[in-house]
């Protein structure tokens, strides 16, 4: 794997961190991360990015139109979209 994208991955599983311990919203992850996949710019990583942050999207522009945190089931939606962003990256570390 070339270095660029090795360091836009650290900086991926960086980003999640981040958002896990709450030092950013999900809003500013959902941005950092489509620019870290913009970054790199093959089309795998685009396509198989994109179906994943989908859902943070959506969940996350209703809490924002809405004014409000995050509820239970958007949680999960977010947690669920997490885990499958950690073992994508991990997997294309290891196509790489």
């Amino acid at each position: 794997m070339c270095d660029f994208s090795n360091r836009q991955l650290g900086i991926a599983e960086q980003l999640i961190s981040e958002y896990e311990i709450e030092l950013i919203s999900l809003n500013i992850f959902i941005q950092r991360i489509e620019g870290v996949a913009l970054a790199i710019g093959n089309d795998f990583w685009e396509n198989i990015i994109s179906p994943i942050i989908d859902p943070l999207e959506e969940v996350n522009s209703f809490a924002l139109d809405e004014h409000r945190s995050l509820d239970a089931n958007e949680k999960m939606i977010v947690a669920e979209s997490m885990k499958k962003l950690k073992n994508v990256l991990q997997q294309y570390r290891v196509v790489r």
